[in-house]
C-alpha cells in the first residue's frame, strides 16, 4: 500500500496529513525543513542593483507582500498591522491570506501562487519609482521578485526577513512504500534531492512550474504541477495518482 511522503514544513505538513488522511490516503509527514524566528528581523533596504542594506523605514509602503505563511504569522506577532492599514496588502497564497484577513486586513491574492503570478497583479503592475514595497518573507528566497520591481518599476523595496529554515535529515522509513512526495519550497526539495534513497521515478508534488524545473533537474523523473499548495489543490494531483500507484 503506497504512501504519501509530506516534506513541507510544521505546522503545514500535519494540516496536509490530516487532510489527505480524511481522504483515504496513508501519509508519513517529514518535514525536511525547521522554521525558527530571526531575532531581532532583518530588514533590508534593496538598492538599484538589488542588492539588501539594513535600513529602518520611516514612510509606510503602498504596497505590502506576504511571501509566507510563516513570515505573515510573525509580522501579526510583531504588532505591525498598524503601520500597513493604509497599503495594499497581496499574499501569495490562500493560508497567508487567511491569517492576515483574521486581523481585519483586505488582502489579494494571485490565480496563480508564484513569484509570476504575484508579478502579474494590477496592484504591481501600476508601481512607479515614487511608490514602496515592503516584501514580508524568510532569509533569502523569491530574490526574483525584488529584483523585478526594482528593475522594472524602480520602486523603493524594503525586505523583512522574519525567520530563516534549518535543513532537517530524512527520517528512516521504507523508501519503497513511498508512492508519491509532496514538496512545496525549494528548500526542502533541495534536501530531498541530497538525501533521497528511493528511485528517481517517484512521483513528486510541487506548486508551481519554477520548483518543478529544480525536481527535474535534480533528477527526478514524474513532477506533477498542482495549480497551489493548498491541501485541495495537491489533492487534485494525488487522487489520479490514486489509481495507477495505489496510493490507498
Amino acid at each position: 500500500m503506497g504512501k504519501v511522503l509530506i516534506t513541507r514544513s510544521e505546522p503545514g505538513a500535519s494540516a496536509l496529513g490530516q487532510f489527505l488522511q480524511q481522504q483515504g490516503f496513508e501519509v508519513i509527514c517529514a518535514p525536511l525543513v525547521k522554521i525558527v524566528d530571526v531575532v531581532p528581523p532583518n530588514i533590508l533596504q534593496m538598492d538599484a542593483q538589488a542588492t539588501a542594506l539594513p535600513a529602518a523605514p520611516a514612510a509606510d509602503p503602498d504596497v505590502v507582500i506576504f511571501l509566507s505563511a510563516h513570515a505573515s504569522r510573525r509580522f501579526v506577532d510583531r504588532g505591525w498591522l498598524d503601520r500597513i492599514k493604509a497599503s495594499s496588502c497581496l499574499a501569495v497564497g490562500a493560508a497567508s491570506a487567511g491569517l492576515l484577513r483574521e486581523h481585519g486586513l483586505v488582502v489579494e491574492v494571485p490565480e496563480q501562487n508564484t513569484t509570476e503570478g504575484l508579478l502579474d497583479m494590477a496592484a504591481l503592475k501600476k508601481l512607479t519609482p515614487q511608490h514602496s514595497v515592503w516584501l514580508i518573507a524568510g532569509v533569502g528566497g523569491r530574490s526574483t521578485l525584488a529584483q523585478t520591481l526594482i528593475r522594472q518599476h524602480r520602486c523603493g523595496v524594503v525586505k523583512f526577513e522574519l525567520y530563516r529554515r534549518l535543513s532537517l535529515d530524512l527520517p528512516a522509513f521504507d523508501v519503497d512504500a513511498v508512492s508519491a512526495v509532496v514538496v512545496s519550497s525549494e528548500g526542502s526539495l533541495e534536501v530531498l534531492a541530497r538525501q533521497w534513497r528511493g528511485s528517481r521515478q517517484v512521483p513528486v508534488v510541487v506548486p508551481s512550474a519554477r520548483l518543478a524545473a529544480i525536481a527535474s533537474t535534480s533528477g527526478f523523473q514524474q513532477v506533477q504541477v498542482a495549480r497551489n499548495a493548498s491541501a485541495e489543490a495537491t489533492l487534485d494531483i494525488l487522487q489520479p495518482l490514486k489509481a495507477v500507484k495505489r496510493l490507498q
